[in-house]
């Protein structure tokens, strides 16, 4: 076996064109890939000098108003009970995420489990995008098929656990560092990252669900789209929503800058860190009581 094939979780389809739902098909499943977070340098290169650095200046710049923000959670969400509820946390890691609103997701997502996990949840922390730029794999076996139409997706998903459901340690943990690798962020697939995210909270023993999507903007594959049409992403998402509703999850989307309710039930735009502590807890409160 190659140095590769003994740290991938493969999605194991054949090779294929795969149907997920209705008019939305993979080309190809085999080049996705489903990574720990702690295993993202062995795909995407070390970068550790990179990684630590981020670290590093996120922990200097985040350390007061990170403070303030836990501190309104417990304030808000006093007298909560969250036992038997799994909140998924999906990250969008895109490329327009570089910088300020990656920082924003991983503040946003320390203190969801952090606030969470005090009031009872279970929580999970996923981050979904792609191996690589312009299709990668998947892109390359439909040219050398002589590019058969409307192919479906073409681009290689990458999905990364920073934080599984059974995780005993409380918060983030060291894994969350990661979310800084220079390689990391490209395109992103939602529907599939969704469908994703909801099985895995299907699998985990609950009487209540929660996805909460933290994304800038709307689904982009320039591969895929140019394919297939423009809007294949856009429905595609918009019917997984109404597939993961239809389990009795309930759904709601954290915009960075980005409003996201043309995708989702509920949503809250976050512009500055001020907006993750009060702010968020306020727009979470009666959605965590339904």
């Amino acid at each position: 076996m190659s140095r590769i094939g003994t740290f991938f979780t493969r999605l194991l389809t054949p090779p294929s064109t795969v149907a997920l739902e209705d008019d939305y098909r993979a080309y190809t499943t085999e080049f996705d890939h489903v990574l720990a977070a702690q295993d993202l340098p062995q795909l995407l290169g070390p970068a550790t000098s990179e990684i630590d650095a981020a670290e590093q200046a996120f922990k200097a710049s985040s350390a007061g108003w990170l403070m303030l923000a836990n501190t309104e959670w417990v304030t808000h969400m006093q007298g909560q009970d969250l036992s038997g509820m799994a909140v998924t946390i999906l990250l969008d890691h895109s490329g327009s995420m570089r910088g300020q609103r990656m920082v924003l997701a991983r503040a946003i997502s320390a203190v969801l489990v952090d606030g969470l996990g005090r009031l009872g949840a279970q929580v999970e922390v996923l981050g979904f995008t792609t191996a690589s730029w312009k299709g990668g794999s998947s892109r390359l076996m439909w040219l050398n098929d002589k590019k058969p139409t409307n192919p479906g997706r073409l681009c290689d998903l990458l999905h990364v656990v920073y934080r599984e459901f059974s995780t005993p340690a409380p918060g983030l943990g060291r894994n969350a560092r990661y979310m800084f690798h220079p390689e990391l962020l490209k395109e992103n697939i939602d529907g599939e990252a969704l469908l994703w995210a909801a099985d895995r909270n299907q699998a985990t023993p609950a009487q209540r669900r929660f996805i909460l999507v933290v994304s800038d903007g709307a689904p982009v594959d320039d591969s895929t789209l140019q394919a297939n049409g423009p809007d294949v992403l856009h429905n595609h998402l918009k019917r997984v929503v109404q597939q993961v509703q239809a389990q009795g999850i309930t759904l709601a989307g954290i915009g960075l800058d980005h409003d996201t309710r043309a995708y989702y039930p509920h949503g809250f735009t976050i512009k500055s860190p001020e907006d993750i502590g009060g702010p968020l807890a306020n727009f979470m409160n009666p959605l965590l009581r339904d």
